[in-house]
C-alpha cells in the first residue's frame, strides 16, 4: 500500500506555527499550508488530490479556530530578526513601506463584503488594505499587515486612511524603522499626508494632476495647476535601479523629470516635487510625485515611485499563484486565515533563505529560495510514495530554485 506523507519543507514550515494550534490539529494546519501553496481553488479539490489531507468538515472546523493574525505577527518578527542580522538595520535607500488596496471578489454573505469602485468597474466582494515592506535591492515587496475595509453604512465603519495609520503605529512599536511611507494618488490626501508625517515617517506620494500648487508662501504668488508650474522647468533623464528591462538594456529610453519645491493646498509645509515626461521635451507629464523629504534628489523620489510598483506585483502573485482571498468565508477567522498563509507562503517563495531561514541556493538576483509558485504534488518514483513538490515556474523572478524538495 501507498503511503502519502506531506513533504518535509512544508512539515519544517509548518512546525513554525505548530504551538498555535491544538497537537491533534496539525494536520489540518499543514493542510491548509499545501492549500496555499498549490494554488487549489476549493478544499473538496484539495482534499481529493491530496490523500493525506483531513476532510473537508474537520478542515472547515480548523478555519474557525485559527488565529491568522498571530501568525501574521510571528512572521513580522523573524522578517525584521533577519534583515536586521544581515544588514545591521533597515537602510531607508534601500528600503521602503508600500501601501495600496486590493479588491477581493467575493460572492454571498461574506464578511464585510460590498461593492466597490476598481480601475475594472464595480465590484463585489471585500477591499482589503495591505502594508509591505519593499527591498528595493532584490525587488520584493513584504507584506507585513492588512485590514479589511468596511463600507460606510456598516456598524463597525472606519476610514481606510485610519486603517494605514492603525498599521504603521503597529509597525513602529514592533520595531521596524520608521522608513519613507510611499502610495499612490488614491491616498492623496493633505489631511492624511499630515498625519502620516506626524508619527515620524516621510512620505512620498503620487500628486493627482488637479492639484493646485504654488511655488512660495508670498501673498502675490498665486495658486495653479500643478502642471503648469514645471512647463519651463529643466529636464533630464531618470536612470534609477527600479527601472524596466528594456531601459536598463537601452532599448528604452528612461523619463525624464523636472523638480521643484512647491507648497501644495491644504499642506502646511514645502514640499520636493517632480514631473514625469515620455519624452524631454514632452507637452504634458504621465505623472507627478510628491516628497516631504527635501534632501532627496528627483531620481530618488523617482526611484521610490517606482518601488511601489512592487506592492502591485505582489497582489498579481499573491491571486493568480497562491489563492489569495480565495477560500470560501463567511466568518471573519477564515477571511484572515485567507489572507494571513498566503503572506506567509509568498514570504517562503520570494526570499527564503535570507529571511524566514531556510536552506536554499541563491539565484542570479542574490537572494535565497526553495519553494516556487505552481508547485504541484508528485508521487516519487521511491518505494515509499512520499509526496515531493516540483519547481515548475517560468514567471517568479528566482530562477536557480531546487529542482525538489
Amino acid at each position: 500500500m501507498i503511503n502519502f506523507t506531506v513533504p518535509v519543507p512544508v512539515r519544517k514550515l509548518v512546525d513554525r506555527f505548530k504551538d498555535m494550534a491544538d497537537p491533534h490539529q496539525w494536520a489540518q494546519l499543514a493542510s491548509m499550508f499545501v492549500y496555499f501553496l498549490t494554488g487549489t481553488g476549493s478544499l473538496c479539490d484539495f482534499v481529493r488530490k491530496n490523500p493525506w489531507s483531513p476532510s473537508v468538515s474537520s478542515l472547515s472546523r480548523f478555519i474557525q479556530e485559527f488565529d491568522g493574525n498571530r501568525a501574521l505577527r510571528r512572521m513580522r518578527g523573524r522578517v525584521l530578526r533577519r534583515y536586521v542580522k544581515k544588514y545591521g538595520s533597515l537602510n531607508p535607500n534601500n528600503f521602503v513601506f508600500a501601501v495600496d488596496d486590493t479588491n477581493n471578489p467575493k460572492f454571498g454573505k461574506s464578511y464585510r463584503a460590498g461593492s466597490w469602485y476598481s480601475s475594472k468597474g464595480i465590484c463585489h466582494g471585500q477591499r482589503i488594505v495591505v502594508l509591505a515592506l519593499v527591498d528595493i535591492v532584490n525587488d520584493v515587496a513584504i507584506p507585513l499587515s492588512f485590514r479589511i475595509a468596511t463600507k460606510t453604512d456598516h456598524p463597525d465603519y472606519q476610514p481606510c486612511y485610519d486603517f494605514v495609520l492603525e498599521q504603521l503605529n503597529e509597525v513602529k512599536n514592533e520595531g521596524f524603522a520608521t522608513l519613507t511611507v510611499v502610495f499612490d494618488s488614491w491616498f492623496d490626501s493633505s489631511e492624511f499626508i499630515a498625519d502620516v508625517a506626524a508619527l515620524g515617517f516621510e512620505v512620498t506620494w503620487e500628486a493627482k494632476a488637479s492639484r493646485t500648487v504654488k511655488t512660495s508662501i508670498s501673498p502675490w504668488s498665486h495658486w495653479k495647476k500643478i502642471g503648469k508650474t514645471f512647463t519651463k522647468v529643466k529636464r533630464f533623464r531618470a536612470r534609477n535601479r527600479m527601472e524596466a528591462a528594456a531601459v536598463k538594456r537601452r532599448e528604452k529610453r528612461a523619463p525624464c523629470v523636472a523638480q521643484l519645491r512647491l507648497f501644495f493646498k491644504k499642506l502646511e509645509r514645502r514640499v520636493n516635487c517632480i514631473a514625469c515626461y515620455s519624452r524631454r521635451n514632452g507637452k504634458n507629464a504621465f505623472a507627478y510625485w510628491a516628497s516631504t523629504d527635501l534632501m532627496l534628489t528627483a531620481i530618488q523620489i523617482w526611484e521610490m515611485g517606482r518601488a511601489r510598483w512592487r506592492i502591485e506585483k505582489l497582489f498579481r502573485e499573491l491571486k493568480q499563484h497562491l489563492s489569495f482571498g480565495r477560500l470560501p468565508s463567511g466568518s471573519r477567522e477564515a477571511t484572515e486565515l485567507s489572507i494571513c498563509l498566503p503572506f506567509i507562503v509568498y514570504c517562503v517563495l520570494a526570499i527564503g533563505a535570507r529571511v524566514m531561514g531556510e536552506a536554499g541556493r541563491c539565484n542570479d538576483r542574490g537572494y535565497r529560495t526553495q519553494y516556487t509558485y505552481r508547485s504541484h504534488a508528485q508521487v516519487n518514483n521511491h518505494g515509499s510514495g512520499e509526496v515531493s513538490f516540483r519547481s515548475v515556474t517560468d514567471s517568479f523572478p528566482c530562477k536557480d530554485l531546487q529542482k525538489s524538495c
